[in-house]
């Protein structure tokens, strides 16, 4: 078993005497590195100004590696920065080492960071076109945290450049009569409806497919009804109160003509899981006020 310099495995496949040394030959996907040793070891001198390298009197060409190659940069912040307990920030952080301009590379954060400051980092996906990209930064804590500036807090590293078709139901097939080409008309779900109709005034007949499209590719970021507000597993939110003795006001009555909207608005918000009953000594009377829609 072969073992690279690079951590790659691979069987032999034989091996063969060449003019200047013995090889063993494998399959690895790793280009082969020749190391100081085999240079003194052959008297190998390196000829940049021919591009070549000498071995026992004869010219070898070298050639430079064109295809793109795999870094990994270190991410730093921008500034000093005190986090409270239990919060989150953005934060810009500055690409510390040089990288390849343009491409779509993921951050992800530094194990050292994470371990000895105790923070979370968010993972993202960027484009090494800016050198400045923003970091959400957690604080799960019950203590401030302060992260100085040029602390390596992440790492980012190129990734392949996947392009997905867009993916939608195809109920339509409309042919256009000068060209004769197809395509596809997906129907907007009902909640990004109202969306897509009041952005359209500006936009012309292409442009408003794509952003059709675009809608339809991201449907689950938008709010299918008022209890459809999401919610995150992440981290569970505290008031930390202190010492302060609780705050209990006594109850208002509430008026005969809003009575009936109050139980209704009640009944909605406990069935879709937005409030519950409670027992604690902080009190404060419901205040329903009509907004500008009179609802």
């Amino acid at each position: 078993m072969l073992v690279s310099a690079t951590g790659d495995t691979a069987d032999f496949l034989g091996k063969m005497k060449i003019k200047i040394h013995e090889v063993l030959i494998a399959d690895i996907p790793s280009e082969g590195i020749l190391g100081i040793d085999f240079l003194e070891q052959k008297m190998c001198d390196i000829i940049l100004k021919e591009k070549c390298l000498r071995i026992d009197g004869e010219n070898v060409p070298c050639f430079k590696n064109r295809e793109p190659v795999s870094w990994v940069g270190r991410i730093t912040l921008s500034e000093d920065l005190v986090l409270p307990p239990s919060s989150e920030t953005i934060v810009s952080a500055n690409i510390l080492d040089p990288v390849i301009k343009g491409k779509t590379a993921i951050v992800e954060p530094s194990e050292h960071f994470t371990n000895t400051i105790g923070l979370l980092l968010a993972k993202l996906v960027v484009n090494t076109s800016n050198s400045k990209i923003p970091l959400k930064i957690l604080n799960m804590n019950d203590h401030e945290c302060v992260i100085y500036k040029d602390t390596v807090t992440a790492f980012i590293e190129p990734i392949a450049e996947i392009i997905e078709p867009d993916m939608c139901n195809v109920n339509k097939i409309v042919t256009d009569d000068e060209t004769g080409t197809r395509s596809k008309n997906c129907d907007l779900p009902e909640h990004i409806r109202p969306v897509f109709e009041s952005s359209i005034n500006e936009l012309n007949e292409q442009q408003q497919i794509e952003f059709k499209n675009l809608l339809i590719k991201h449907k689950d970021s938008f709010s299918k009804s008022s209890a459809d507000i999401g919610r995150t597993d992440l981290v569970d939110h505290t008031i930390n109160t202190g010492d302060a003795l609780p705050i209990r006001q006594r109850p208002r009555r509430i008026p005969l003509a809003k009575m009936e909207a109050a139980e209704a608005e009640i009944e909605r918000m406990a069935k879709d899981g937005l409030i519950e009953p409670s027992t604690s000594p902080w009190n404060s009377p419901v205040v329903m006020i009509r907004k500008s829609d009179l609802s």
